[in-house]
Order: structure tokens, then C-alpha cells, then sequence
């Protein structure tokens, strides 16, 4: 009865959640990931040539 109702409880909650989370997004931006196996240190010139890509071709950091 108890797993039962903490389930239930839990599944809400989510839902609730979710909900609310999708309600306050305004805008959809793209996102970029990168992953990579090398430290960020071996890579920064690298990851410097990815951004300037991205520069050019009409993308700002923090705001498209």
C-alpha cells in the first residue's frame, strides 16, 4: 500500500514538474555539445577553431 502510494506520489511530482518546465521555456535555442576524450587543455586550440567556425557562420555564444 505504501509502495503504492510513493509511486504514485513520485509519478505526480514528475509530471507536475515537467509540466512547469516546459510552460517556462519562451524560446527554443539550438545547442552545441561537444564531446571529446582529450583534457580541455590539449584540445583549446581546437575547440578555439570551433567557436570561430560557429562565429562565422552567424552563431553567438549565450545567445543563438
Amino acid at each position: 500500500m505504501i509502495r503504492k502510494l510513493l509511486f504514485w506520489l513520485v509519478t505526480t511530482n514528475f509530471l507536475i514538474t515537467v509540466g512547469i518546465t516546459e510552460a517556462q521555456q519562451s524560446a527554443k535555442f539550438p545547442r552545441i555539445g561537444i564531446l571529446e576524450l582529450a583534457s580541455p587543455a590539449a584540445s583549446a586550440s581546437q575547440f578555439k577553431a570551433f567557436q570561430q567556425g560557429l562565429h562565422e557562420l552567424g552563431y553567438v555564444e549565450g545567445k543563438t
